[in-house]
C-alpha cells in the first residue's frame, strides 16, 4: 500500500516523504485546515484518523507506533506531537477540541491509552518507559454536580510527567497528576496527585515509598550467592540465615 492519503476536506497539509517512511501509512482526514507531518524512518501501524478542523499531528523521525488502533482525533484545534525515536503501542484518543498530547524523544511504551476527552493537556517527557496496560486521562469522564448550585465540581486537569519516568504494569494516571523526573511508579498503582522527582511511589492512591533513587533501562545483574562460600562476619551470617 505504501502511503495512502484520504483527504475529504480543504486546505489540509500532509508532509510525508513516501520513500522515507517505514512500511505502510494511512492518513484519513475529514475536515479543513489540518496539518499532519511524519518524519523519515517512522511508521504508524494503524494509521491516523482525523475528523475535525485545524488539528495538528506531528510524528518525529525514526518513531514506530504499533498496535491495531489508529491515532484518532475528533474535534477542532487539537495537537498531538510525538518526538524522535519513540517506540511502542500508543492509543491516543481525542474526543474534544483544544486538547494536547506531547511525547518526548526516546520514550517507549508496551501499551498505553491516552484519553483526551476535554480540552486539557498530557505532557510526557523524554526517555520515559511505560509498561503494559497504562491509562492516562485528564478527566473523570462524568460530571459530579453540587446539589445546591447545580455546578460541576470535578473539572478536568492537565497531566504532567517528567523526563526518564518509569510507569510499570497496569498503572493509572488520573487528571491533575504530576510525576517528577527520574521517578518509578509501582505495578497497579493509581497516581492522583504529585510525586516528587527521583522517587519510588506505589499504591492506591500512589504514595512515596523511597526517595533519592533513579532507574536504568539495562538490568544490573547481581552475582549469585555461592553455597560453598563461608561468611566470616557473624552479623552477615545471621542476616543470611534470617532470609
Amino acid at each position: 500500500m505504501g502511503l495512502e492519503i484520504q483527504d475529504q476536506g480543504s486546505n489540509n497539509r500532509v508532509e510525508v516523504d513516501a520513500d522515507a517512511i517505514d512500511g505502510d501509512l494511512r492518513i484519513a482526514i475529514q475536515g479543513d485546515g489540518n496539518h499532519v507531518r511524519v518524519g523519515p524512518g517512522s511508521s504508524v501501524s494503524a494509521g491516523i484518523d482525523i475528523v475535525g478542523n485545524e488539528n495538528t499531528v506531528i510524528i518525529g523521525s525514526r518513531t514506530r507506533l504499533l498496535g491495531d488502533v489508529p491515532l484518532e482525533i475528533q474535534g477542532d484545534g487539537n495537537s498531538l506531537r510525538v518526538g524522535d525515536r519513540c517506540y511502542g503501542a500508543l492509543v491516543a484518543r481525542f474526543t474534544s477540541s483544544g486538547a494536547g498530547l506531547e511525547v518526548g524523544d526516546g520514550t517507549t511504551f508496551q501499551s498505553v491509552l491516552m484519553s483526551l476527552d476535554e480540552p486539557k493537556r498530557i505532557t510526557l517527557g523524554k526517555d520515559c518507559l511505560l509498561a503494559g496496560a497504562i491509562w492516562i486521562t485528564v478527566t473523570d469522564m462524568h460530571s459530579i454536580v453540587d446539589l445546591d448550585s447545580g455546578k460541576r465540581i470535578n473539572s478536568a486537569k492537565d497531566v504532567v510527567i517528567g523526563d526518564h519516568v518509569w510507569l510499570t504494569m497496569n498503572v493509572t494516571v488520573l487528571k491533575g497528576a504530576r510525576i517528577g523526573s527520574g521517578s518509578i511508579i509501582g505495578t497497579g498503582s493509581v497516581v492522583a496527585g504529585e510525586i516528587p522527582a527521583n522517587s519510588v511511589a506505589a499504591g492506591v492512591p500512589a504514595r512515596v515509598q523511597r526517595t533519592n533513587v533513579t532507574w536504568k533501562r539495562d538490568l544490573i545483574r547481581e552475582e549469585p550467592h555461592r553455597s560453598d562460600e563461608r561468611e566470616t562476619d557473624p552479623t552477615v551470617t545471621h542476616a543470611i540465615r534470617r532470609l
